[in-house]
């Protein structure tokens, strides 16, 4: 253990003596590092194109790797995750440019990707603008286009928060469907503004046009959708309530049954004294021959009551989402015409 401990110990200090070397040679840009933890130095690689290296590891699925490109005081930001991943966070994709695998093995691709971009952006500012900026923006209206029309999609997957792998087919269909395009295509609002910094090296007006398109046609949808939740909701708590007063009854009488058991126990100890559990439960039920199958009923009531419920309660969540999405789409048009 003691020397286990004194090479962790000298690891730790030839890191931070390494790390020193790197700041103090000016011809390195920028450097990876092994600290656990937080963590978000930034680096200007040149007057026009500076990097933030984000990373968070050693802390499970909440552990994440981002780098970060600011291109002449623009955040180069992945439009097209909004519409590559089920579930996205508008606020965290604002945050980074490419995400890796939050491990130190990811530091070379990492770094490969920055220094490809940086040098693009050099040599070839169209190059650099098309691939990073007008390529996403372009993506991500295909995408939604293709969200609002079909019902199902390819889109990459999580193994947990912030690791990607590989792909999934996504079939969604009725509320759940409607929620999702909802979800995706008001969501896709609150990139207006990221993407109007771009006014001065690209054209956005199509983009916004788009973006404002899709939501204009998918309003009704959700109108539409609300209502018909509305009319499912009212049914499931009417079948909820039979369900509960059906099994509010088996439990009164389940409660009976304990009495007759306790009841039995005491009136057999007394003939024949003390048994087994299984000796007492096969001549309970030998003494109750309806008791078996009312245990089988009250069972099935449980499942079905606690079955209603949950459709009741995903139906209810998905109502509130439509709500909410169509809250985002009257507020943007109302404010735009203000």
């Amino acid at each position: 253990m003691l020397l286990l401990d004194c090479k962790q110990r000298l690891l730790a200090f030839n890191l931070e003596k390494a790390y020193e070397k790197c700041k103090a040679n000016k011809e390195i840009l920028a450097f990876s590092h092994r600290k656990v933890g937080w963590s978000a130095p930034k680096y200007s690689l040149n007057e026009n194109f500076s990097i933030e290296l984000k990373s968070n590891f050693g802390y499970g699925s909440v552990s994440y790797f981002y780098t970060k490109i600011r291109y002449k005081n623009l955040d180069i930001i992945p439009f097209s995750d909004w519409v590559n991943y089920q579930y996205s966070k508008i606020y965290e994709i604002v945050q980074y440019s490419s995400k890796h695998w939050p491990a130190n093995e990811s530091w070379k691709e990492a770094m490969e990707y920055l220094s490809e971009a940086c040098n693009i952006s050099e040599k070839n500012e169209n190059k650099f603008i098309k691939t990073y900026i007008i390529d996403q923006c372009d993506e991500m209206i295909i995408g939604l286009k293709n969200i609002l029309t079909n019902n199902d999609f390819k889109i990459k997957k999580y193994s947990f928060l912030n690791q990607e792998k590989g792909y999934i087919n996504l079939k969604l269909k009725e509320h759940n469907l409607t929620e999702f395009r909802g979800k995706k295509i008001s969501g896709a609002l609150e990139f207006i503004k990221p993407l109007s910094e771009f006014a001065n090296i690209i054209e956005i007006k199509d983009y916004i046009a788009q973006i404002e398109a899709c939501n204009i046609e998918i309003k009704p949808m959700l109108i539409e959708e609300k209502a018909n939740l509305n009319v499912l909701i009212r049914q499931l708590k009417r079948e909820k309530n039979t369900l509960e007063y059906q099994l509010k009854r088996l439990e009164l009488q389940d409660t009976r049954y304990d009495e007759k058991r306790a009841i039995f126990r005491q009136n057999l100890y007394s003939t024949i004294g003390k048994v087994s559990n299984n000796e007492f439960i096969e001549k309970f039920n030998q003494a109750n021959p309806n008791y078996k199958k009312f245990c089988i009923d009250l069972q099935e009531a449980g499942q079905k009551f606690q079955a209603k419920l949950l459709e009741l309660t995903n139906a209810e969540n998905v109502l509130e989402n439509i709500e909410k999405y169509i809250k985002t789409i009257v507020d943007y048009f109302t404010e735009k015409e203000d």
